[in-house]
């Protein structure tokens, strides 16, 4: 386990791994007291923003929210802030006063304990399991697609319709 840090829940007397969100501190409120995890696996951005794309497609977008919104934290937790505001900018086209508007960034948001219970809320309801079952029942191979652009922020930024160069200039690479 090199590296990883370890928390105590005082609520529920479990030991639970704190959040792999890069340039904030681990050991400040509210991260040292949530339970929210989310895997720094770099599948599960493509996976959740093809699966927000359905969503959308198919006329649900709540669901859609959702989704961005765990998009956004695994794009945050890849190193990709373009892409994570991206997505929050996308949640608030659709809806204005959703959670996530209450911070001026999303990386502000992250630090609220209650985006962080929220964002624990949907996780629950689409764990990366389950989204990648999702995703294998409409038929995407994100390797495969991924195969065809120079890197992670240039394919991230096409599934949400933008260009990279595009995010980079609104939002910076920080």
């Amino acid at each position: 386990m090199g590296g990883e840090k370890w928390v105590v829940s005082r609520e529920k007397a479990e030991i639970h791994r704190l959040p792999t969100f890069h340039h904030l501190p681990l050991t400040s409120p509210p991260f040292a007291r949530h339970d929210w995890e989310m895997p720094g696996d770099s599948n599960l951005l493509p996976i959740y923003l093809h699966l927000a794309r359905a969503a959308a497609l198919r006329g649900r977008p709540f669901v859609r929210d959702k989704l961005l919104l765990l998009a956004a934290v695994a794009a945050y937790d890849g190193g990709l802030k373009p892409i994570a505001e991206a997505c929050r900018g996308e949640i608030l086209g659709h809806n204005p006063h959703h959670m996530v508007s209450h911070w001026p960034t999303f990386i502000t948001a992250l630090q609220a304990e209650g985006c962080l219970t929220f964002l624990s809320q949907v996780r629950r309801q689409y764990p990366p399991e389950k989204a990648e079952q999702l995703l294998q029942a409409l038929n995407v191979d994100p390797a495969r697609e991924r195969e065809t652009y120079f890197h992670d922020g240039e394919y991230a930024a096409a599934l949400l319709g933008k260009s990279w160069e595009e995010l980079l200039a609104t939002f910076g690479e920080d």
